[in-house]
């Protein structure tokens, strides 16, 4: 049973879906969820709405609907919905919607309830009597005639059970069995004769709502309860019953919730939209739905968290610290001062303040504890506050307390240990709560930093401070140590030690680290939870160890991990979803109290979970999977229509026995996972067998493609999470075949291998005959022919080391062209190009200059021409020189500027001077400079592409590039490292119909930053063992992996690797890649 504050009402949380969440109407008259898990919600004025958990699909008169009005729904035995409207009965078979009225034989058009009894007779009741619906025929039955008297002919409520028919009158409640008619009134018990609403919950009671008050009716014996009893409202509308039994009444005034004595009762002051219920029902993952008079649609789940504000006593909503006293109470600091609840059986009886009025220096509370002195002990941001039996003590600045700003107070050893803004303070015990003996120690003492966030003693009494601006300090047998620990590792907001000694460091950006301390070596071996890893963030701002678990506090919620070993963790994310509506954590407010109950301090409250619930809390209710559509190339199929399907199945009208034909293999699904706790946290994975054995990896996607499928039988598989994002090992599947083409089937190739045969057989014979007279004529002819063939070969062999003799030449005037070792090693210390042309002589080319001007401005290059071999070499020469010309003759500086120059040399180069034709071929380059005029500062970088990037290397601890005053992200990371893409322009050196000026690209580059420059020939090159592209992916997850040996010995490694993935497979393009480090 949930639980009641004394003097002001507790809050609970309900999750609220209206107008702006897609319901039509925010009026609603009824909500049912069928058989496959779906629910559909009656609303006024607004039709009805079919609703997934993440969208609402709505349905009206302009779909079939007879009223927009819609009072009741129900589903038949054949999964049939119907829906009782203002207006008539209308019904939905999945494909579209009839209405039956007055005119079809209903006894009157406004629909009240409906019901089914044990023949499957359909029971419609109206404002003018009742119909019975026959389900085969959908029309008013002449099979079964109502032979009875009401004495009533409104009929507000419909029930079966059993063999009974209930039914609810104005003036009555009607018992029909086997023909006959008993009528129940308050001569017989009931708390009223205007019967409102039915239900019969898990142990067969048949509970009745009434124009005043709740009865239950089981064997023959009637019991009532009113307001006087407790119920909220006299007016019951609707009742339902929860997963513990309970049994909820919706009424105008709220919700009673009703545990078999006594009635807790919800409306608008705690958790309820609004106050007007008409509709309660439950679902199958444990929720309570509720419809009200004009607030939506709302959905509670006993799971969710209990929250604790302003509203049931608190003294502020920002929850600073929680600690509990030795008498259960919970003693909550916070940013107004400090509440102290007292608990009783799990329920809050009331609580009381601590603020400035008591002798608080401050109101803003950071830490709290009773000593075992029955002192209080109270951390503010003046200082601290000790009350007690002897009175109130203050401690700050005067007393020996460096810094007043107090983070963290903790106990051990005989000592206090005092976290503050700017150190950390050890206290001495001491009965005189006058004059303390304090030790106060910052950086200058060598701790790991200067503003204390955290502090805990491990399982050898050994003391751990965390610091928000650096690491961590351990006090280890009365000496200090700060353990080796990585440099990403700063900035610890929170601690906390595991079952097995494992220490958590709760990181701000970094996520979180853990590992095994090595007291010999100081060494803390440490492994890092991020994002990546499903945290909902990096900024970790409280860790709670709990059963094996460990509670991660953020400002997204709550992230719960689990571990099956060393290196394999679950994680659950917990938000506004499950109840968490305090969302953003605060700074090392969780706490487990005694009981086990786990408390999280947030900046909107304090919420608890009690501790016989955490177990299956954190346990998820697995979804229920439904494939929603198949499409062929996209389109939706008509599946009782199609001739590739026999027919239509399933309330999503897929196709029955699906068989395509060859040219219809591309195929696609959409689906759902239904989970009405957390929706959007559901996750899913499949497979298609026949295709593939792996299932993808997780996702959030509801759809998945397949494309040029080739003939086969193909079962399509679809797992998806509970609401944390588990996936559950619980298969949905479809299964289809796609046929052979025609050249493929059995029967013709059989056929054609007869007429081939015969056709053979008889070309053959020919052949022979003809071949017979040739070879006459033919011998006569090759002596005369071979004389003239040996000749022309000795011609051939000439020529051709002619022309061999001129591509060699060709190659050693390329070769003079490029820069030599001795220029290269004048102008970069640490380097590498690896160049491997195709053929002979090579398009693509590396080029290096100095700036005229300014010797310690340096310019590198990397260019692909088009084509190559011998063509491609001559236009590298024309590119070579418009470079050279652009730097030493027109002297420009900047790589935009120079790459206009270049482009406009090389096009009047390409421009046939008498016709005016141009030739349009060229280049693609990557161009940059490099100015070491002050090595003392940033190095000036600049960049301008056409068509081709260039990739900067950066250590992931140094800042991100900032290009133009503008911070790029990584475009990938690993191994500590960052790789940068800088993009040239999407066009080329050399003629181009939209051509514009180059745009440069500037920043100031750190020493050992690594620039690379490259063609499109590494990644482009075939190889591997399926013998696929490499791909500019591995390209930069190969240069991250070398960035452990040096620029100038990377090369091998380039070299090794083009070679390892090109096996015997044929060199497809010229390659260069130049690595250059500042």
């Amino acid at each position: 049973m949930l639980s009641a504050t004394c003097g002001k009402a507790q809050q609970f949380h309900f999750k609220e879906y209206s107008l702006e969440a897609g319901l039509s109407r925010s009026g609603v008259y009824y909500i049912l969820q069928d058989n496959a898990g779906f629910l559909w919600i009656g609303t006024e004025g607004g039709g009805v709405c079919k609703f997934d958990g993440i969208k609402f699909t709505n349905y009206s008169r302009r779909h079939g609907l007879a009223a927009e009005n819609v009072r009741v729904i129900f589903q038949d035995d054949r999964n049939i919905i119907w829906f009782g409207t203002s207006n008539g009965l209308s019904y939905f078979n999945g494909r579209g919607i009839q209405s039956l009225t007055i005119e079809d034989g209903l006894a009157d058009n406004y629909i009240r309830s409906i019901t089914q009894d044990h023949e499957g007779n359909l029971w419609v009741g109206t404002n003018k009597g009742i119909s019975i619906i026959d389900p085969d025929e959908k029309g008013i039955s002449g099979k079964l005639k109502i032979n009875f008297t009401l004495p009533h002919m409104k009929i507000r409520s419909l029930l079966a059970q059993d063999d009974i028919v209930w039914i609810g009158t104005d003036q009555g409640l009607c018992k029909y069995q086997n023909h006959n008619v008993d009528v129940l009134t308050t001569e017989d018990g009931l708390s009223n004769d205007l019967i409102l609403n039915m239900f019969i919950d898990s142990k067969e009671n048949l509970w009745i709502g009434t124009q005043n008050g709740i009865n239950k009716y089981y064997n023959d014996t009637l019991n009532n309860w009113g307001v006087d009893d407790g119920l909220i409202n006299k007016r019951v509308r609707s009742i339902t019953e929860d997963n513990r039994g309970n049994i909820w009444a919706g009424t105008s005034d709220g919700i009673s919730i009703f545990d078999g004595t006594k009635f807790l009762n919800l409306n608008e002051e705690n958790g309820l939209s609004n106050d007007r219920i008409r509709c309660l029902t439950n679902d199958g993952f444990g929720n309570i739905w509720v419809g009200t008079f004009f607030g939506g649609i709302m959905r509670f789940n006993h799971q969710n968290f209990v929250a604790y504000t302003p509203a049931e006593g608190l003294i502020s909503n920002q929850i600073l610290s929680i600690n509990e006293d030795e008498k259960g109470d919970i003693i909550v600091g916070t940013y107004d001062g400090v509440s102290k609840m007292k608990i009783k059986d799990g329920k809050l009886q009331g609580s009381k303040s601590v603020n400035l009025e008591n002798g608080l220096q401050s109101n803003s509370v950071r830490t709290v504890f009773k000593d075992k002195n029955a002192n209080y002990w109270y951390g503010t941001d003046q200082g601290i506050t000790i009350i007690g039996p002897s009175g109130i003590t203050q401690i700050d600045q005067e007393d020996g307390l460096v810094n007043s700003e107090i983070t963290v107070i903790k106990n051990f050893q005989d000592k206090y240990w005092v976290g503050t803004g700017k150190g950390l303070a050890i206290i001495e015990e001491t009965t005189n709560y006058r004059d303390f003996d304090i030790k106060f120690l910052d950086a200058n003492d060598g701790i790991a930093g200067k503003e204390v966030s955290s502090i805990m003693e491990d399982d050898q009494g050994e003391v751990w401070v965390g610091f928000s601006d650096g690491q961590v300090s351990i006090f280890e047998d009365d000496r200090l140590v700060n353990p080796v620990l990585d440099e990403s590792v700063s900035e610890v907001l929170t601690m906390a030690i595991d079952s097995v000694g494992q220490i958590w460091l709760g990181t701000n950006g970094n996520g979180i680290y853990y590992g095994k301390y090595s007291k010999k070596t100081h060494k803390i071996n440490l492994k890092n939870i991020t994002i990546n890893e499903n945290l909902m963030s990096n900024t970790i701002y409280s860790l709670l160890m709990s059963d094996g678990q460990i509670w991660a506090g953020h400002e997204n919620g709550l992230d719960l991990i689990s571990w099956n070993d060393d290196s394999t963790y679950l994680v659950k994310s917990f938000g506004p979803e499950t109840g968490f509506f305090g969302l953003q954590n605060n700074q090392n407010a969780s706490f487990k109290d005694s009981e086990g109950n786990l408390w999280f301090g947030t900046v909107n409250g304090l919420f608890s979970l009690k501790g016989d619930e955490v177990k299956h809390f954190s346990d998820g209710s697995p979804s229920v999977n439904y494939i929603t559509s198949v499409k062929i190339k996209g389109e939706k199929i008509d599946w009782s229509e199609s001739e590739w399907s026999e027919g239509s199945i399933g309330q999503f009208n897929l196709p029955d026995n699906l068989t395509l034909p060859y040219d219809q293999n591309n195929i696609s699904f959409d689906f759902i996972g239904l989970n009405f706790i957390s929706p959007k946290n559901v996750r899913y994975r499949w497979r298609l067998d026949g295709f593939s054995e792996t299932w993808c990896a997780p996702t959030r996607n509801t759809y998945a493609s397949y494309t040029n499928l080739e003939a086969g039988e193909y079962s399509f598989l679809l797992q998806s999470s509970d609401e944390h994002g588990v996936i559950i090992d619980k298969t949905k599947r479809f299964d289809f075949q796609i046929e052979k083409p025609f050249w493929l089937q059995w029967w013709f190739i059989i056929t054609a291998g007869v007429v081939g045969f015969f056709l053979i057989l008889g070309i053959m014979r020919l052949r022979t005959r003809n071949l017979i007279k040739q070879r006459n004529a033919l011998e006569d002819i090759i002596g005369e022919r071979t004389k003239e063939i040996q000749q022309q070969a000795d011609e051939l062999i000439v020529k051709n080391k002619e022309v061999t003799d001129s591509i060699q030449y060709s190659r050693r005037i390329q070769g003079s062209i490029l820069p030599g070792k001795k220029q290269l090693d004048g102008l970069f210390k640490n380097y590498f190009i690896f160049y491997k042309p195709k053929d002979i002589v090579s398009g693509d080319f590396y080029w290096v200059d100095r700036n005229v001007n300014n010797k310690k401005q340096i310019f590198f290059a990397a260019a692909d021409c088009t084509g190559h071999g011998v063509p491609g070499a001559m236009v590298s020469l024309i590119g070579t020189r418009a470079l050279t010309t652009s730097v030493r003759e027109n002297l420009l500086s900047n790589t935009n500027e120079i790459l206009d120059s270049t482009n406009e040399i090389v096009v009047d180069a390409f421009t046939d001077q008498i016709s005016g034709e141009i030739i349009k071929d060229g280049m693609d380059i990557s161009l940059c400079s490099l100015d070491y005029s002050d090595e003392n500062k940033g190095v000036p970088f600049q960049f301008s592409g056409a068509q081709n990037p260039a990739w900067i290397v950066r250590k992931d601890n140094l800042p991100n590039l900032v290009v133009d005053g503008v911070e790029i992200l990584p475009n990938m990371s690993m191994n500590g490292l960052h790789l940068f893409e800088l993009k040239g322009n999407k066009q080329p050196i050399g003629y181009f119909e939209a051509s514009k000026p180059f745009n440069v690209q500037k920043t100031d580059l750190h020493k050992q930053d690594v620039i690379y420059l490259f063609t499109d020939g590494f990644a482009d090159q075939f190889g591997g063992e399926k013998g696929k592209k490499f791909k500019y992916k591995t390209l930069k997850q190969l240069i991250l992996n070398s960035q452990g040996i040096p620029v100038s010995e990377q090369k091998g490694i380039f070299h090794d690797a083009f070679y390892d993935w090109k096996r015997d497979m044929e060199q497809v393009d010229d390659i260069c890649l130049m690595g250059i480090e500042v």
